[in-house]
Order: C-alpha cells, then sequence, then structure tokens
C-alpha cells in the first residue's frame, strides 16, 4: 500500500469522488483488491492528520500505544454496556477514569477511589468535567473522559431496564452499568486503549511530553515575534498558538 504523503492536507473534490461510488458492489471482492483500491483511490486525497506539516486543529494526536489499544478495542469488539455483558471492560474503565482524574488532582468527588486533590482552580464549583486524551494524551481517536460529581442525577435521566437488560448484577448496586450514562446502549472498549498509553509511556513520560509541547510553543512564539511576516494574533495558551499572515500597513507594497 502507498504511504500517505507528508504534504497532503488538501481533501479531493467532492463531486470526482462521488462519481467514483454511485455504484453499490454486488458481488464478493478478494481483500487484495480492496486494499489496492484503498492506496489507489482514498489514500491519495486523505487529509494528513498525523503528518509534521499538518498545523489545524490537534495533529499528530496518535502514538504506536494509542494505535496497538485501538487494534485490542476494535479485534475484541466487546459490546460493555453493562456489568454483566463485559465485566472486566467496565471495571478497567474505572480504574483508568481514576488513573487521569489523579493525574488531573481532581477533587474526591470525581473519583470513583475517593482520592486526589484539586490543582485545577474553581474546578471544585463544577458538576461534570469533561477532556479528550486523543487531543493531547497519545491516545488515537476517538476517546471522551467525562468525570460526574454526582453521577446518580446522570443515571436517574438516562436510566433504562427493559427485561432482557436486567440482571443479578445490577440489582445489586454493586457494581455500574454504563448504559445509564448515556443515550446509546452500546459501548466500545476505549479504556483499553487509554490503558495501553498509561502502561506504555507512564505518567512521567506522559507529563514529559505535554510540557515539551508548551516548550516548543514558547519557542515558536518568541521566533513568530521576531519575524516580519507572521504574528501571534492572541496570548499563547498551553501548547495552542494562534498566528497569522502580518496585515500590511496602508502604504506598504504589495
Amino acid at each position: 500500500m502507498n504511504a500517505l504523503s507528508l504534504n497532503n492536507f488538501s481533501p479531493l473534490d467532492p463531486q470526482s469522488f462521488s462519481e467514483e461510488s454511485k455504484m453499490c458492489p454486488i458481488f464478493s471482492r478478494a481483500l487484495e483488491s480492496i486494499l489496492k483500491e484503498v492506496s489507489d483511490s482514498i489514500i491519495p486525497d486523505l487529509t494528513h492528520w498525523q503528518s509534521p506539516n499538518f498545523f489545524g486543529y490537534f495533529q499528530a494526536n496518535a502514538s504506536t500505544a494509542g494505535f496497538l489499544g485501538e487494534m485490542l478495542c476494535t479485534g475484541l469488539n466487546v459490546v460493555g454496556f453493562n456489568w454483566i455483558a463485559s465485566p472486566t471492560a467496565i471495571e478497567l474503565e474505572s480504574i483508568v477514569m481514576d488513573w487521569v482524574g489523579k493525574m488531573l488532582m481532581l477533587p474526591p468527588s470525581f473519583l470513583f477511589s475517593g482520592g486526589g486533590g484539586g490543582v485545577l482552580n474553581g474546578v471544585e464549583l463544577s458538576h461534570s468535567i469533561s477532556m479528550n486524551p486523543h487531543k493531547w494524551l497519545l491516545t488515537n481517536m476517538d476517546c471522551c473522559c467525562l468525570w460526574i460529581k454526582e453521577p446518580h442525577l446522570f443515571v436517574d435521566s438516562l436510566s433504562t431496564a427493559p427485561e432482557y437488560l436486567r440482571n443479578n448484577a445490577s440489582k445489586s448496586k454493586m457494581v455500574i452499568d454504563y448504559k445509564d450514562w448515556q443515550i446509546a446502549l452500546s459501548r466500545r472498549f476505549r479504556a483499553i486503549k487509554v490503558w495501553v498509553v498509561i502502561r506504555r509511556h507512564g505518567l512521567h513520560n506522559l507529563m514529559f511530553h505535554i510540557c515539551n509541547d508548551v516548550k516548543l510553543a514558547k519557542r515558536f512564539v518568541a521566533h513568530a515575534a521576531k519575524d516580519p511576516i507572521f504574528e501571534v494574533v492572541v496570548p499563547r495558551r498551553f501548547a495552542l498558538v494562534c498566528f497569522r499572515l502580518r496585515p500590511k500597513q496602508e502604504g506598504e507594497g504589495t
């Protein structure tokens, strides 16, 4: 399969792609043929989010550990809507959420275990906190963490208990049924992605990764301040730098 060009970040003309895909395949095709079509027709026009030359949104967010976690998530293909459907998936999700919560030093009221602290100013006044590991924690898309201070309010709004989902574990109130924390019933085993990433890199290296990105952003701002072509338009926030071409002043040449 062809490699994705490092300079490929402009998607194709939608009309040209739709013309090629109007007919739904009737008969099966060999996997080799499908992969060749992916290589010839899809890869060349993909926007390459992992390219070091792509500066939009939150680029280069993947990692080898995140890819392995995604592969396990997809390959195992468990549907952890309640505890009895996949006990390990439910328990691991609770463990990983506490790991990340403690990394952020969230107040005890947001954690399953009751540990933690309070490094985010004003966080104790929040009812919920959300963050995306797929943006800055080396975890491949998609993965979002949500902490709820009073989960019972959440569950009361979203809980469903039809006959075919009732079981002794749920009735005991000793386990978590994550189907009651969302609108959809099905739930992917995303926790294993974060678990693999944290196991592989450890807290120390994840902290270094984030701090190094902030350091690089500061360095970029310093370079931009000396550049006559570009300017930083708002103060840097963490590793986020918003810059633009410096507008021409009245009387300047084109």
